[in-house]
């Protein structure tokens, strides 16, 4: 009897393998060489993206390294589950900071005529720290632990990179500038979601501040509500919204420094009032307005905008 692998065809006891365990472990076996071959194929990808050519700065070589990272951690499928995770582990997220402080360097020694190649691939860079950090909590540890030579970590060099902007209204950012700023915002979106330390350590480093000009100051509104899609940092600001509602989930200072704002507050009302999930937030702040804006500065009506 063949099928259950108990008995020989002399009687005699004696184990034959069920043909579906030895399938089994044939599976388990590819998956095993499977999960080898990329983190061995992932290595030699961040290895390249750390270390420039020959250790020279080119456009040829920003090009490349671009091209590396858009096609290994360019969307949230190539940066999410076990893969973020493998990611992680094979150096993924030191070495796309080596190579934003590599670029940021590079743009402050030399002209902006030779900044688009280097501009590209530290949007690159930002944009799949963004997708490595969303839904994974070891992620966005991993960025907050990261520090570089001068002991400087992962959050502080988003503020760094947002600071190089700061009180520059959109319309005087050209197209590259607003998309950097954008990949920037969208990192600092994810890795305060649900992550308390993190949500500190942006607020203290004072991206809370540099994110507030940026939804209030950094245009002239007609209207009390986030751009439109003709507006090409439409994105950011609403990356900017969700990211100060982030912090104030988790750290209270980030509620006192938006509440003294009443236009922020009637933009964060318009934008995500109805939604009942930030009730408890959006009640945070109106009490704290209350206790910090006038009379004339506060309105009664805003009570009524929270579902």
């Amino acid at each position: 009897i063949i099928s259950d692998g108990r008995r020989n065809m002399t009687g005699k006891d004696s184990y034959i393998p069920n043909v579906s365990d030895s399938l089994s472990s044939i599976a388990s076996l590819i998956e095993g060489l499977d999960v080898a071959f990329e983190r061995e194929s992932l290595t030699l990808v961040i290895n390249r993206i750390h270390h420039s050519q020959q250790g020279i700065m080119t456009c040829l070589d920003f090009k490349h390294r671009t091209l590396l990272i858009t096609k290994n951690m360019g969307c949230l499928r190539l940066c999410q589950l076990d893969r973020g995770e493998l990611l992680r582990e094979v150096g993924a997220i030191e070495a796309l900071f080596g190579t934003i402080i590599e670029v940021k360097q590079f743009m402050e020694s030399h002209s902006k005529d030779v900044h688009t190649e280097a501009m590209d691939l530290a949007i690159a860079s930002w944009g799949a720290l963004r997708e490595l950090a969303c839904g994974s909590i070891g992620n966005r540890t991993a960025i907050r632990k990261f520090q570089d030579k001068n002991e400087v970590d992962g959050l502080k060099w988003m503020a760094k990179y947002l600071m190089t902007y700061d009180k520059i209204p959109w319309k005087d950012m050209n197209g590259s500038e607003i998309q950097l700023v954008t990949a920037v915002i969208g990192a600092v979106r994810n890795v305060t979601h649900k992550t308390a330390e993190n949500c500190r350590l942006c607020h203290d480093y004072g991206i809370s501040s540099l994110l507030i000009w940026r939804l209030v100051c950094a245009e002239e509104k007609s209207e009390l509500s986030l751009p439109d899609q003709s507006k090409p940092w439409r994105e950011a600001d609403f990356r900017a919204s969700v990211s100060l509602i982030n912090i104030s989930e988790e750290y209270e200072p980030c509620v006192q420094l938006c509440s003294m704002h009443p236009l922020l507050i009637l933009l964060l009302l318009y934008s995500w009032g109805s939604n009942k999930r930030l009730r408890i937030v959006f009640k945070r702040l109106l009490e704290s307005a209350k206790k910090q804006l006038s009379h004339e500065e506060y309105k009664s009506t805003w009570d009524l905008m929270i579902c």
